[in-house]
């Protein structure tokens, strides 16, 4: 005979929300955050960055290339430079002190957030990103394009006012800027888009760490694919040495 009085089932346990971060401390995790993570994509960034630059001074389409392809560049770099080769530019990476909260939002409000703060961000980081550039191009056993040999970040942002001026740290400013825009563009709604899809069909859930983790790989293979021929054409422009004029001879009569 079946109960007439079923046991209530209990109810769940309610994990409580956490409790909302000061100012301050958003700046400061974002920060770390930011500093682990250029941390381990800086050996990508510097493999990328030598593949760009390859060919760069080459006239002839049949020349010798010296990488084949980005395991091809680390496994050199590995063997004639060790993880200091690896980690160029590192220093000038770690310079973001930016983190937002990701939100439900339009799609357009997320397209011009992303496009405007990446060009406020592009603008006011181009000099770490052009002697980031320089860095992770260098190196004494297999050189691709011009090479710039800086000793630390600030013998780099010297080296570039007395040899290029103050206009030199603003060097590819405007290509840095469309690059940014067309990939900060993209980052947030495809960010939002990729959370919204595994929550709603009920493949991870809402504060998961997966459902972080999976949403930013899918947001950053977006922003890759976005700004991929801006970001060739914008490593070049750091990269390239700059031709002083002749000096004005003077008259002799």
């Amino acid at each position: 005979m079946a109960n007439p009085n079923p046991p209530i089932p209990l109810p769940r346990r309610i994990t409580p929300l956490p409790s909302q971060i000061s100012l301050p401390e958003a700046f400061i995790c974002g920060g770390l955050a930011g500093c682990a993570a250029v941390t381990v994509s800086n050996i990508p960034e510097v493999m990328k960055t030598r593949l760009q630059l390859q060919g760069e001074l080459l006239k002839s389409s049949d020349a010798p290339k010296v990488y084949k392809n980005v395991f091809d560049v680390f496994r050199k770099t590995w063997a004639n430079e060790g993880l200091k080769g690896l980690q160029r530019g590192l220093g000038p990476a770690i310079n973001k002190l930016a983190g937002y909260k990701p939100s439900d939002q339009l799609v357009w409000t997320s397209v011009s957030a992303g496009a405007g703060s990446g060009i406020i961000g592009a603008t006011l980081g181009n000099p770490l990103f052009l002697i980031k550039a320089r860095m992770q191009a260098y190196s004494p056993a297999l050189p691709v394009g011009a090479q710039h040999n800086y000793r630390s970040s600030i013998h780099a942002l010297t080296s570039v006012v007395q040899n290029e001026g103050k206009l030199g740290l603003v060097r590819g400013v405007g290509s840095a800027m469309l690059r940014t825009a067309m990939g900060s563009s993209v980052q947030l709604p495809s960010y939002n888009y990729a959370k919204r899809v595994l929550t709603t069909n009920g493949f991870t859930a809402e504060n998961s760490y997966w459902t972080y983790l999976a949403s930013s790989s899918f947001s950053g293979i977006c922003v890759c694919l976005v700004m991929q021929p801006a970001d060739t054409a914008l490593t070049r422009v750091y990269n390239r040495k700059s031709i002083s004029p002749p000096a004005p001879q003077r008259r002799t009569d």
